[in-house]
């Protein structure tokens, strides 16, 4: 995937509408007498609109990290660029591993049909989140020792691992033998927040907005 400009106009506005969609749920099950099962749903909602916001924050500096000289005009080279790019990174990993991981639980708590379905679509991606963040997050145990198979992880011996510990080539991270696109895991987390949370919050929002309507008595009349 080519590389894109950073958008955190829009992360932002998907952050505002994962909150709004929080409130929303929470409103829908106080109307319903509900209101112990909306606690983990509004958090979740909550979550997804801080990981919405941090993913793309973490690609707009990383993005710029990646575009500029190394020195700088004036300056010597130095490694202190790379380490941040690498901080970036990993930020970037992180937090898109943690809105999927909130979006199947809250997918789990409301099953809907088509969040079931666009998971399935997105389970490439993000296998490929969820496997480069462990890279990043187990890194040090991998440079000893490799990584062991597990079910749908092959094994990759320290040889392997040690020709590429992190290696950015942007818009990829390399650990191994094995390459991730950070642009692409960035894309999607993007790409998913416009698919998912305005729908919800105009889901949560006409179900409060017809029960109010059913408490108004129509008017006497007519006009």
């Amino acid at each position: 995937m080519n590389e894109r400009p950073p958008d955190l106009v829009s992360a932002s506005e998907l952050a505002e509408t994962w909150i709004s969609a929080g409130f929303g749920i929470t409103l829908i099950h106080k109307i319903l007498e509900e209101e112990a099962t909306s606690a983990s749903k509004r958090e979740l909602m909550f979550h997804l609109a801080q990981f919405q916001y941090a993913t793309e924050l973490a690609y707009s500096r990383l993005n710029e990290g990646v575009n500029s000289p190394n020195p700088p005009p004036g300056q010597v080279w130095s490694f202190t660029p790379l380490f941040a790019r690498s901080a970036d990174a990993h930020a970037l990993l992180v937090y898109a591993s943690g809105y999927w991981k909130a979006l199947y639980e809250l997918t789990r708590l409301m099953p809907f049909t088509d969040l079931t379905a666009l998971l399935e679509q997105l389970k490439s991606v993000i296998r490929d989140t969820m496997a480069a963040r462990n890279h990043a997050e187990h890194i040090a145990e991998r440079i000893v020792t490799g990584r062991r198979p597990r079910s749908g992880t092959a094994e990759l011996s320290t040889d392997v691992f040690q020709q590429a510990v992190g290696r950015l080539e942007f818009p990829s991270i390399v650990f191994g033998n094995e390459s991730f696109d950070l642009v692409a895991i960035a894309d999607t987390v993007l790409s998913t927040g416009f698919r998912v949370a305005p729908g919800l919050q105009k889901l949560f929002d006409s179900g409060t907005v017809r029960y109010f309507d059913s408490l108004t008595p129509p008017s006497a009349g007519g006009p």
